[in-house]
């Protein structure tokens, strides 16, 4: 079953609780806008582009900005395993190692500062 991508992993199980359904996109009024300057010719490609995907130059920019930022977000926020790391750290959640001395003192000033 390790797919190697712990973001896969993470929604197979969520899936397995019963949510079989794919995530909605909620509808959010468009309260802010956004500036953008160019040049000619870049408005040009823009003007071109969008006329091609049947939508307005504002909705093309937007649907694409968001596409890649979703894509830099996930390329820095997700973490990729190999099978093998993958199934070190289902091994090492399964069996922790022992607190060591600096761990337990560690757990003992955490203890003393939060109550």
């Amino acid at each position: 079953m390790p797919t190697g991508n712990l973001t896969m992993c993470a929604q197979m199980a969520h899936n397995k609780q019963g949510n079989h359904q794919e995530p909605v996109m909620p509808t959010l009024a468009k309260d802010t806008r956004l500036h953008i300057r160019c040049d000619q010719e870049m408005r040009r490609l823009l003007d071109k582009a969008a006329a091609y995907a049947h939508m307005s130059v504002s909705e093309f920019v937007l649907r694409n900005a968001v596409e890649q930022a979703q894509s830099v977000v996930q390329a820095h926020e997700a973490i990729t395993l190999s099978q093998d790391d993958f199934a070190a750290f289902l091994d090492a959640l399964d069996t922790p190692a022992p607190a060591n001395p600096a761990l337990q003192r560690a757990f003992q000033r955490h203890a003393k500062h939060v109550q």
